[in-house]
């Protein structure tokens, strides 16, 4: 899909793959002997490894072993409470929790339970939908979770949308005597504004269920106190990006027309030549061809633009972190294989298998691979500076209209 109104820098979205992991039995050879004895004693089997040397067939291995992947909550993410809310209760048997109604969308990407003093032992962490009572995520948080400020944090599988005007319920699942105490007090108006993202959600108070009523369901549906409970659990939020611009449908051959005209028809009179031409059209089929082909199984943006321009970018999020965030210059898009197990790699060393962002020149040069761009303003702050250390994550077309001239900016998204 394209924009109604395309700026100079386009937008693509690559068709989302799924990671197909063969599963390669090890198998082990092994010989049995016979022994013969006497009349009298009935015939055993005996292992070979115990008469002697056993052939062994060598497990196959890819000639790159990938890291495991570790999850990560997005650093962009924020606490929803951000204040010390001492515990003093723990015997009370059943899901505990409170219940807020966001002020605006945005997204969870981790949950976390008070840790101060140390957590002893693990409790669940859910959060709830009012309107169906359905349990939407939940979060496994206990002495090996992370710790951030005074709260301990498990990040979520996959962000979870909370949407304005809806009710949510957070819980967490407690037993009598507990190794752990949790904060069972009311807050006050006054607390709440100093110690919580207040602009976020408001909180509307403690909510519970015993574990004697929760045979066929946990939610937590017994509300028990206006502005009670709070801190006992937390989570870190995220804004959402502002309204996408418009699309339309079209067919595979005005999109590849478009997309060459974005690219080869300059903002100058003076027309490209021929050879520069046929360069930016290859470039922009090997850059496709890896992100459908070859990519799979992780997020990464690419922005195929002018190289003068991709170096700024390269020296903002060199200028963050010198260490390993500007990759695999020299690279080429043409070498898509090797190209794409380097782009696995960064995935899973980012702990959210998200690649980042790769800098592909007119050329087919690879610029480099670095962080994904953020942008310092607010939720619509789409025209906002691109940073690289804080803020929310820019979009490809937010990205695109950066562009002050001819690019495409390409996303393949996690399926």
């Amino acid at each position: 899909a394209l924009l109604a109104q395309p700026p100079r820098a386009l937008p693509v979205e690559a068709p989302a793959a799924t990671l197909a992991v063969p599963n390669v039995p090890l198998e082990t050879e092994k010989s049995e002997v016979i022994s013969e004895g006497k009349a009298s004693e009935s015939r055993s089997r005996v292992s070979a490894e115990s008469r002697g040397s056993t052939k062994k067939r060598r497990p196959l291995r890819s000639p790159r072993a990938m890291p495991p992947a570790v999850l990560k909550e997005d650093p962009a993410s924020r606490a929803f409470f951000c204040g010390h809310w001492p515990g003093k209760r723990n015997d009370y048997e059943g899901e505990a929790g409170f219940k807020i109604l966001p002020e605006m969308d945005f997204e969870i990407t981790a949950l976390g339970r008070c840790a101060e003093p140390p957590l002893m032992e693990a409790a669940l962490v859910s959060v709830w939908e009012t309107q169906s009572q359905e349990c939407l995520a939940s979060a496994l948080v206990g002495p090996t979770s992370r710790v951030d400020g005074f709260y301990a944090w498990e990040p979520l599988m996959e962000p979870l949308l909370l949407k304005k005007g809806q009710e949510y319920r957070l819980s967490q699942r407690c037993r009598a005597n507990m190794l752990d105490r949790w904060c069972d007090d009311y807050a006050t108006k006054e607390e709440l504004s100093g110690k919580s993202w207040a602009a976020l959600a408001s909180f509307i108070g403690g909510v519970c269920r015993e574990k004697s009523d929760c045979e066929f369901s946990s939610f937590p549906h017994l509300s028990d106190g206006l502005l009670r409970r709070a801190g006992i659990v937390n989570f870190k939020a995220i804004l959402r990006p502002g309204p996408e611009p418009e699309l339309r449908r079209v067919d595979r051959e005005a999109f590849a027309r478009d997309l060459a005209l974005q690219l080869t028809v300059p903002e100058a009179s003076t027309p490209l030549a021929v050879e520069e031409v046929e360069l930016r059209l290859a470039a922009l089929a090997g850059l496709l061809a890896l992100l459908v082909d070859e990519v799979q199984g992780i997020s990464v943006l690419a922005l195929l633009a002018p190289q003068e321009e991709l170096e700024i970018i390269v020296a903002s999020a060199a200028a963050v972190n010198p260490w390993g965030q500007v990759e695999l210059a020299g690279a080429s898009v043409f070498d898509s294989r090797a190209l794409c197990q380097e782009l696995g790699l960064a995935a899973r060393r980012s702990g959210m298998l998200d690649a980042g962002l790769l800098l592909v020149s007119f050329t087919g040069e690879v610029m480099g691979l670095v962080l994904r761009p953020r942008c310092s303003g607010g939720a619509n702050a789409a025209g906002g500076p691109m940073v690289f250390d804080q803020g929310r994550p820019l979009q490809s077309w937010e990205i695109a209209q950066q562009l002050p001239g001819a690019g495409v900016a390409m996303a393949k998204q996690l399926a």
